[in-house]
């Protein structure tokens, strides 16, 4: 998130290359963020000091900023390549912290996944209308997919009752309609059940016991966060509330 010139056109700047040439060049010529934003072209003030913002901060893609950036060596009086070799540094370090931020999605996922393996337990998921609850904020504070989703049915006994034993205890996740449909609070109607005897290996019904033919969309687990008004950020894991995506 980039941060907001005050009414006197000063910055706060992040520490990026493009960021570090721009305050330098800003003291040296004794001018505001205003000033430099008048010398790209803009007339108004708070416009003119939001594009020096937006560039200090790295924001580089946008049609406003390549059209400013064109003209930032003359505003600062430096060289062309002063710029550009600034705004090269400021991408590849962009470049650089996004492919860390990837990796460690990347761990963390996998991480995530070997937990599931390790803890996994036969269970059942509802199968339903949306896999996007429809308050994510509210279903995660309420208890997530684990919650309104999962059915806990007896492992000791054969796998042949696991439907059964499902369908016997929809009622704990779902209200029946005056119609005799099944509906959950977040995601929408019941549309089946699906089986998880492994981790890698599900069997999925419709509500009536029929297979279905391929798979059926079935909410993933992960890890959900809801920031509350007050109380800071509520994070839950719900990695163990259904089958891990893969």
């Amino acid at each position: 998130m980039s941060s907001k010139p005050n009414v006197k056109g000063k910055l706060t700047l992040p520490k990026t290359p493009l960021a570090a040439l721009l305050r330098e060049r800003m003291a040296a010529l004794g001018l505001d963020a205003t000033a430099i934003g008048r010398r790209l072209g803009y007339i108004d003030a708070v416009k003119a000091a939001g594009r020096v913002q937006a560039l200090g901060d790295g924001l580089l893609v946008s049609a406003e900023s390549r059209r400013a950036l064109t003209k930032l060596a003359a505003a600062l009086e430096v060289d062309e390549a002063r710029v550009t070799a600034a705004v090269d540094e400021t991408r590849a370090r962009q470049q650089a912290a996004a492919e860390t931020e990837a990796a460690a999605c990347r761990a963390l996922k996998a991480a995530a996944a070997e937990a599931y393996v390790c803890d996994f337990k036969p269970h059942a998921m509802l199968v339903t209308e949306f896999t996007r609850p429809s308050s994510i904020t509210m279903c995660i504070m309420s208890g997530g997919a684990g919650r309104w989703l999962r059915l806990n049915f007896d492992a000791t006994q054969p796998p042949e009752t696991f439907f059964a034993q499902s369908l016997a205890m929809i009622g704990r996740n779902a209200r029946q309609t005056p119609e005799g449909e099944w509906t959950t609070l977040w995601f929408g109607r019941v549309l089946g059940i699906a089986i998880h005897l492994a981790p890698d290996e599900s069997r999925y019904y419709d509500v009536n016991g029929q297979p279905y033919s391929s798979r059926p969309n079935v909410v993933a687990s992960g890890r959900g966060s809801a920031s509350v008004v007050g109380a800071g950020t509520l994070t839950l894991d719900l990695m163990k509330t259904g089958e891990p995506t893969t």
